[in-house]
C-alpha cells in the first residue's frame, strides 16, 4: 500500500509541474504574440504618417523681360560710375563719361 501512495503522489507532482509549465508557456507565448502585433501596427502607422519629403528642387531665378524696359540711360552693368544707353532692345556702345 505504501508503494501505491508514493506512486500516486509522484503522478500528482508530475501532473502539477506539467500543468504549471504549460500555463507559463501559454502565458509567455500569448504575451509575445501581443507585443509583436503591437510593434507591427506601430511600424505601419509610423510609415504612413511620416512620409519622407522629396528633395528640394533648384530655384530658377525669373528671367527679366527686357522688352518692358524703356529706352534710356542706366547704370552701366559692365563698369562702375558710368551710364550706358539702353535702346529698348540691347545695350548700345554709347557710354557717358562720369568725369563730365
Amino acid at each position: 500500500m505504501h508503494n501505491s501512495l508514493v506512486a500516486q503522489g509522484t503522478d500528482n507532482s508530475v501532473a502539477y509541474f506539467l500543468g504549471q509549465l504549460t500555463g507559463r508557456i501559454l502565458f509567455w507565448g500569448l504575451l509575445l504574440l501581443v507585443v509583436v502585433k503591437v510593434l507591427k501596427r506601430v511600424s505601419r502607422m509610423m510609415s504612413k504618417s511620416a512620409p519622407i519629403p522629396p528633395p528640394p528642387t533648384a530655384v530658377v531665378p525669373p528671367t527679366v523681360d527686357t522688352s518692358a524696359v524703356a529706352p534710356g540711360w542706366y547704370a552701366d552693368p559692365s563698369s562702375t560710375g558710368s551710364q550706358r544707353y539702353w535702346d529698348g532692345q540691347q545695350w548700345t556702345e554709347h557710354v557717358s563719361d562720369p568725369r563730365t
